[in-house]
């Protein structure tokens, strides 16, 4: 560390006053380039040779799940690391205005998750996964901030992360302490899940709480609703972790389970190698079988005849007299009621049944509400509100949260 890492880096805004520093925008004058930079004084945080090794540690790591290190600066008066900056903002100012889908949170939650399997491996264990610890883009998910820097045991680990959902769930920084209340508010939260989804993801959150569980199997149980949730047999692992610099993208393993395990073992063992003509005529063939399939699907593609667009159906209506039922849904669709968010009284539950979804979004927020919507399948029009969950005219506080539903369609 150099004697110009003072005047090289210049704090501009400090972004949050946390537990654990202050963390300011800055600029880096030799680079011209925004930086991140976490600010700690003696007051809050001892300057030790033992706090400086622990940040030089953590600096070889290289994963997007992690804001990284670029440089640190120690003087008598404080400790500066200066941190890599990228698009979003503090996870903190995101989790009481903006409400996740169960589907995004848990998605969220299993990829940071996937993220603190890496570092564990480089021997980067204990630091926060608390909301007031985490920096939030649409491109990266949740990133950890400091994750050099030792915290209380509950927020680290398996314990850190069920913590963090309840808090994702709850749209709250304070959650229970006490596990098992934990846990009771955490099986309240969940509306999506079916029954048993609930019963065995709540199983594996009571196991992690106690300590019972390590990570890679809650992990291993949030990948597995996740796949049915998305309907699909198997999910795909969550995004690989890619280094800052321009070098390699390191993919993120799967969990090892003892199935998986045992498909391995009773894998055959490899088969003597053909000879070349064989591969030959094998090859040939499949040539072969590929150009008719790409025929025959030109072919049906050709005498298929194309459908309407919208503004088709749209035009027709207007010449039929008596258009079919069919013909009307996107009629209905576009001309949906509105009304005016400067008409909708503060504190007043908005009528949001019947319009669009960003119409009711725009209308709740208007009437000082905070909202979360959950997309099913339904006979109204694709994007149409068909249900709220409270009763419209109704006086509420300003702040209160509102649910509706939003047709997928049929």
């Amino acid at each position: 560390m150099d004697d110009t890492c003072q005047t090289r880096y210049i704090p501009e805004q400090c972004i949050k006053r946390l537990r654990i520093g202050d963390l300011h925008r800055g600029k880096d004058l030799f680079f011209n380039r925004e930086v991140l930079l976490f600010v700690l004084d003696p007051a809050k945080e001892a300057v030790t040779q033992a706090y400086i090794q622990s940040i030089r540690s953590i600096s070889r790591l290289s994963d997007e799940r992690f804001i990284h290190v670029l440089d640190f600066d120690v003087k008598p008066d404080r400790i500066m690391a200066v941190l890599q900056p990228g698009t979003g903002r503090l996870f903190l100012d995101e989790l009481g205005v903006r409400a996740f889908s169960e589907l995004e949170i848990l998605k969220r939650v299993r990829d940071l998750g996937y993220g603190m399997r890496e570092a564990k491996k480089q021997g980067i264990t204990g630091f926060s996964v608390s909301a007031d610890n985490l920096w939030s883009s649409e491109e990266l998910g949740l990133s950890v901030i400091n994750y050099w820097e030792p915290c209380d045991p509950q927020w680290s680990g398996a314990q850190g992360l069920c913590r963090l959902l309840a808090q994702m769930l709850g749209q709250t920084l304070n959650v229970p302490a006490d596990p098992e209340q934990l846990c009771e508010q955490l099986q309240s939260s969940f509306r999506t899940l079916t029954e048993e989804q609930t019963t065995d993801l709540m199983n594996r959150i009571r196991q992690a709480m106690s300590q019972e569980m390590p990570l890679p199997q809650l992990l291993s149980g949030l990948d597995k609703i996740l796949s049915r949730l998305e309907g699909r047999q198997d999910i795909a692992s969550p995004k690989a972790a890619s280094s800052r610099g321009p070098s390699s993208v390191n993919p993120i393993p799967r969990p090892t389970t003892p199935s998986s395990k045992a498909e391995k073992s009773a894998e055959p063992a490899p088969m003597v190698k053909r000879s070349s003509a064989w591969n030959r005529k094998w090859v040939i063939g499949g040539s072969i079988l590929a150009i008719l399939l790409l025929v025959e699907f030109g072919t049906i593609k050709l005498m298929k005849p194309p459908e309407l667009s919208l503004e088709s159906k749209v035009d027709v209506k207007a010449a039929a007299p008596t258009p079919s039922p069919q013909q009307q849904t996107p009629v209905t669709t576009a001309q949906a009621p509105t009304v005016d968010p400067s008409q909708v009284a503060v504190g007043v539950i908005p009528k949001l049944t019947g319009v669009p979804r960003e119409e009711a979004e725009k209308q709740a927020l208007a009437a000082g509400l905070r909202y979360k919507y959950v997309i099913e399948p339904n006979e109204q029009a694709q994007g149409i509100v068909f249900k709220q969950d409270l009763e419209p005219n109704t006086q509420v506080p300003k702040g209160t949260q509102i649910t509706f539903w939003v047709s997928r369609g049929q």
